[in-house]
């Protein structure tokens, strides 16, 4: 079997867009008030430091999978369970962030089409990225990072120049404590430490 290789720019794109998810569209860590900038921040910090273990993981284990690593690390019968876990976890998000992109799509721009033909539509795009290998989704995402980076600074700039921004809105920081900001960033249903920016 042919190995394939990313480059740390393309890893870099990928990961990038990872973080981002589909926070842009259904907003971040509302609770945390005027302090969402610090939730996200330290949000991103923990994303940063959890991409930095699987970097890490990845280093020690070079040609074995998570599945294999983990087996490894706390043995067979431990990690068959967190092995399920897992990927029960990450099924979860998948469908949950499928849906999510669904309700979007067919409340603002499809809204005569089923819900199963959007989110059918999704699932067939998902199936299909894999078979392509990671070369090809890092091409991919060399492709659409400075697209979608030049959509995000088109967008900040004109939120920044518009009558409507005021810079007092997030002061004073860390006025109403610690505690909201903790919260945005470690929910009690959904970790961000898997969607760093989504909260």
């Amino acid at each position: 079997m042919k190995k394939e290789k990313i480059s740390a720019f393309q890893l870099f794109y990928v990961l990038i867009g990872f973080e981002i998810g589909n926070s842009i569209l259904f907003g971040t860590a509302a609770g945390a008030k005027q302090d969402v900038w610090l939730a996200i921040l330290l949000s991103m910090l923990c994303g940063l430091i959890l991409v930095w273990m699987y970097t890490k993981l990845s280093d020690y284990y070079p040609d074995e999978t998570l599945v294999q690593m983990l087996s490894k690390i706390i043995g067979k019968f431990l990690s068959y369970p967190l092995i399920v876990i897992y990927a029960l976890y990450f099924l979860y998000l998948a469908c949950t962030a499928c849906r999510d992109f669904g309700e979007l799509i067919a409340s603002t721009i499809l809204t005569e089409t089923p819900m199963i033909m959007v989110i059918g539509s999704f699932m067939v795009l998902i199936i299909y990225c894999p078979c392509g290998g990671i070369e090809a989704l890092g091409r991919m995402g060399e492709i659409v990072f400075p697209i979608c980076g030049l959509i995000l600074v088109t967008l900040w700039t004109l939120l920044l120049i518009g009558a409507e921004f005021d810079s007092e809105r997030i002061t004073p920081v860390l006025g109403h404590g610690i505690q909201p900001v903790f919260r945005a960033v470690f929910p009690p249903v959904q970790s961000v430490l898997t969607f760093p920016l989504l909260a």
